[in-house]
């Protein structure tokens, strides 16, 4: 097996994928799959280029998805729901993971070959949900905030 294109994943890099499915933080993943805490941050972005553990980090999350009975049109539904909602510390965050999962907030491109069935966009969501003009200036506020609370960031 070549080092440079594996065909298989190691038994610290599936304990890795599967503590990454779980929780998304590639450096606590990597510790938890044995990596010592000084390379982890390290390894772990080497890992997350991987395209044979991006794929397996894919395939677990839908396993979970699956299990769960859950689709990604029901929890963006669900978010949208919480951004029209008056707390404004969930708005914000609702906000922030429906225009994450939009894409709107990438400075880096992701170009990908595939129709991804689970996509559902502003326009479908407000087909099922109108929105007042005074919940749009809201969005647009909130959306702005993200994007510079984001800027601050970088």
């Amino acid at each position: 097996m070549s080092r440079k294109n594996p065909t298989r994943l190691t038994k610290r890099q599936e304990a890795y994928c599967q503590a990454f499915a779980v929780t998304g933080n590639g450096t606590k993943s990597a510790i938890e799959a044995g990596y010592s805490k000084k390379v982890a941050s390290v390894q772990s972005s080497e890992n997350l280029d991987k395209p044979i553990i991006q794929n397996r980090i894919t395939e677990l999350q839908k396993a979970t998805a699956k299990r769960l009975n859950i689709t990604a049109n029901m929890v963006l539904r669900r978010l949208w729901k919480i951004a029209k909602d008056d707390n404004r510390k969930d708005q914000v965050r609702a906000l922030e993971l429906v225009g994450k999962h939009l894409a709107m907030f990438t400075d880096k491109v992701t170009v990908e070959n595939k129709v991804n069935e689970n996509v559902i966009t502003v326009a479908e969501l407000e087909k099922e949900m109108p929105l007042s003009l005074s919940d749009k200036k809201k969005l647009l506020a909130a959306i702005r905030a993200a994007k510079e609370k984001k800027t601050q960031m970088i």
